[in-house]
């Protein structure tokens, strides 16, 4: 057993000369074996197999919470499966397993489970809690349509959630600008990122489709859609082009059949169909946080038409994109004139990838999250359980997910 270095008055000194040990607490309804099927995952495992690249010692603890996720081997850093109720509870069984990781930074995105027991599981390991902020949660739910009385909530239940952690991750200036009304300091920008492959060879005469891809599980993907659908097809049909539409399909999800939409479903690699196509679509007029189909595209040397919000996190999309009006009123004009114009389009994508290579690669994100971490680190441990809690945030921390009480049905 590696025991901590002790200071004056006994408080812990960490030892900065070994790797910085980091454990990221997630769950496995966001992948299908191994690969990554949500944004939170794509995150989630893009940067921290990253992160030891940059002196980090990673273990990802995976709430197992999905019987069909086929639990893989085929993982790229260390991974521990616990079960829904442990993680959940935070019963003694799943402490003890984070204790003998001896982290020095623990990981959490569940904005709950911050506040239901993060600062507590930090205080008794002594190590240091970074909340991972995947969103402006207010924001998110008033672009789902909830209720004014729902989104304050969530709004309080985050604001508890920030004010609780040693450290704050955000992904853009918005949502620092966001968090910073909460906290004044140790709040760092980490944007999302992508992994680069091979970049797409030149053939901007080539005619094929336009793109979208996305969880579908998501509402405000199924929004983005449904928008394709009724706001873009026909214009496409009656110049002889489509839209090919990737990503997992709930089977409960209105997906009417309309001449010139392709729905493909999931499938192995998302890179492979996007170096087959002209333009990547990203009509996202609401919802917060970077936009992972957008990295992908540019990624790809796609160009991207799409509102302001979905380049939120990424300056000057003119550079790579055509953006348009925020309600997209113009947008299937503006999409054919880009479908007419591959010089354009080539243009475009190029510089789009260009972006990427410099700025958005995981590995150049994952740097930016270890400086970030050996500073939490570095700090004195931090007494944040003084946070008053209002009893309208304690009892939503408190009450269990839907999807883990779907869970629990499916196994009863």
């Amino acid at each position: 057993m590696e025991w901590p270095v002790v200071g004056p008055q006994g408080r812990e000194v960490p030892d900065l000369r070994r790797d910085l040990r980091v454990v990221a607490i997630f769950e496995t309804a966001g992948f299908k074996g191994s690969v990554p099927v949500t944004g939170g995952a794509a995150r989630t495992i893009g940067l921290n197999r990253h992160l030891s690249n940059h002196g980090c010692d990673v273990t990802l603890v995976l709430c197992d919470l999905n019987p069909a996720s086929n639990p893989s081997c085929d993982w790229p850093i260390k991974v521990e499966y616990v079960s829904p109720d442990d993680v959940y509870s935070a019963s003694e069984e799943f402490c003890e397993l984070i204790a003998s990781l001896f982290p020095d930074v623990v990981v959490m995105s569940s904005t709950p489970l911050i506040v239901r027991y993060g600062r507590t599981l930090a205080e008794r390991l002594k190590c240091r809690l970074v909340y991972d902020m995947f969103d402006n949660e207010h924001q998110l739910h008033i672009a789902l349509g909830d209720d004014e009385r729902t989104c304050e909530q969530r709004r309080q239940l985050q604001a508890a959630a920030i004010s609780l952690a040693d450290a704050v991750l955000v992904q853009t200036a918005e949502d620092l600008a966001y968090a910073s009304t909460f906290r004044a300091n140790d709040i760092y920008v980490v944007p999302c990122g992508v992994e680069l492959s091979a970049p797409k060879l030149a053939e901007p005469y080539t005619q094929a489709g336009s793109v979208f891809v996305g969880n579908l599980y998501y509402e405000l993907n199924a929004v983005a859609l449904k928008f394709i659908l009724s706001s873009l097809a026909g214009d496409l049909v009656a110049e002889g082009r489509w839209v090919d539409v990737y990503g997992r399909i709930p089977p409960n999800l209105d997906v009417y059949d309309v001449p010139g939409v392709h729905i493909h479903g999931q499938v192995p690699s998302i890179g492979d169909v996007l170096r087959k196509a002209e333009v990547g679509l990203a009509p996202l007029a609401s919802g917060g946080g970077m936009k992972l189909k957008v990295l992908e595209y540019m990624a790809a040397s796609l160009p991207i038409i799409g509102p302001p919000n979905a380049f939120v996190g990424i300056p000057e999309p003119e550079r790579f994109a055509v953006v348009t009006d925020d309600r997209m009123r113009n947008m299937a004009r503006e999409l054919l004139e880009l479908l007419r114009d591959p010089a354009r389009r080539l243009d475009l994508g190029v510089s789009g990838r260009a972006l990427v290579e410099r700025s958005y690669s995981w590995s150049s994100i994952a740097k930016a999250a270890s400086e970030a971490y050996d500073k939490v680190r570095a700090a004195p441990i931090g007494r944040r359980s003084s946070v008053k809690l209002s009893p309208d945030v304690v009892n939503l921390a408190s009450a269990p997910p839907r999807w883990l009480t779907e869970w629990r049905r499916q196994r009863e």
